[in-house]
């Protein structure tokens, strides 16, 4: 199962992956691969399984795994962390993940990462979710585990007080940097996401080895919430400035140079609703400056005339053309920016420089 903790600074997005993992079984040994049993139909709408979780040693955290409801036809996974004890005792964070229409959870519910299609993020000093940027998600894709293809049956075993099948499997992502899982399942068919116990050792050149387990705690079955309502349900937000409602982490930037323009003395800019309501925005005929992070610092515009925009949940607006000012701007590209836990987000490819030529 794919766990992620969050932690943004000023410029920069770190994700920061846990995967299961154990000593595979040996080839001489090893039975063929693959669920000898169905074990996710207990996995429906509202189900719940909370594991106690162990990590280099330290019971720090509890991982709460919860089957949403359905969202225009696809299969919705929460995953929430609650810190227990050390540094982060206190804190928590969800990510949500949205899987393909294809997809069905009965089938693989623990491989549910290789198939999201979109993700957010909240955490306890976060006022709203926010949207995983589209090109960090095939990262978290490849990096979910095929639980399915992988397992390999080792036995039957008594854990936490439940007769389980014992599974080993061994996983190595693809992409630049593979990671290599081993690890070990404990599975009842009867539990949420089947698993009772998992164990787990990874190997990647990005950072030393890595181990924990996790051990079921608790399960449930909660009314099940209706799925996020569409845009035309939704309450609207009052009208607001594009600036407030950027500093409020309310809308993302999707900025370009104008191809046409000499030295990034124009850009195009859209406005991206990140928020749960529709949104009314202002753009005032002035001049704007848009924390931005390095290697920009800020983004500083000036719009000619002033214009509303009406955005619908998840939707963009259209492309605002404005003439780029201050200190330092950008020369060639595109980027992206966005307000998160206070902090401006930048990424990006594109050429900056001094507002003035030499």
């Amino acid at each position: 199962m794919l766990r992620i903790h969050t932690r943004f600074a000023a410029g920069a997005l770190a994700i920061f992956i846990f995967a299961g993992g154990a000593p595979w079984a040996s080839a001489a040994g090893a039975k063929p691969s693959g669920y000898r049993t169905a074990y996710f139909a207990a996995t429906t709408p509202g189900s719940w399984s909370r594991y106690a979780v162990t990590t280099e040693g330290k019971t720090e955290s509890t991982y709460t795994y919860r089957r949403l409801a359905d969202e225009d036809g696809r299969a919705q996974v929460e995953l929430r962390a609650d810190f227990t004890a050390g540094q982060f005792e206190g804190t928590w964070s969800t990510t949500r993940y949205v899987l393909a229409r294809s997809f069905r959870l009965e089938d693989d519910a623990i491989s549910y990462a290789r198939h999201c299609e979109s993700l957010s993020m909240l955490s306890d000093k976060m006022t709203e979710p926010m949207d995983l940027p589209a090109e960090s998600l095939p990262n978290i894709v490849e990096t979910g585990i095929d639980y399915a293809a992988s397992v390999r049956f080792a036995g039957t075993a008594n854990v936490a007080g439940r007769d389980c099948d014992h599974y080993t499997y061994h996983y190595v992502t693809k992409g630049q940097n593979p990671t290599t899982f081993d690890g070990e399942l404990w599975m009842n068919a009867a539990i949420p996401f089947g698993i009772v116990r998992e164990s787990a050792s990874i190997q990647s050149k990005l950072g030393p080895p890595s181990s924990y387990s996790m051990t079921l705690a608790a399960v449930g079955q909660d009314a099940v919430a209706p799925a996020r309502e569409t845009a035309k349900h939704r309450r609207s937000e009052g009208a607001m400035s594009l600036l407030d409602a950027y500093n409020k982490g309310l809308v993302g930037l999707e900025v370009r140079v104008d191809p046409d323009s000499h030295h990034g003395e124009r850009l195009f800019i859209v406005a991206v609703n990140k928020s749960e309501a529709p949104l009314h925005l202002t753009v005032p005929g002035e001049s704007m400056s848009f924390e931005a992070g390095a290697p920009l610092d800020s983004l500083d515009v000036h719009v000619e005339k002033a214009l509303k925009l009406d955005i619908g949940v998840g939707e963009k607006s259209r492309e605002i053309l404005v003439d780029q000012e201050g200190n330092r701007r950008v020369t060639d590209g595109k980027f992206t920016l966005v307000i998160y836990e206070g902090e401006p987000l930048f990424a990006g490819s594109v050429t900056s420089g001094p507002s003035k030529e030499p």
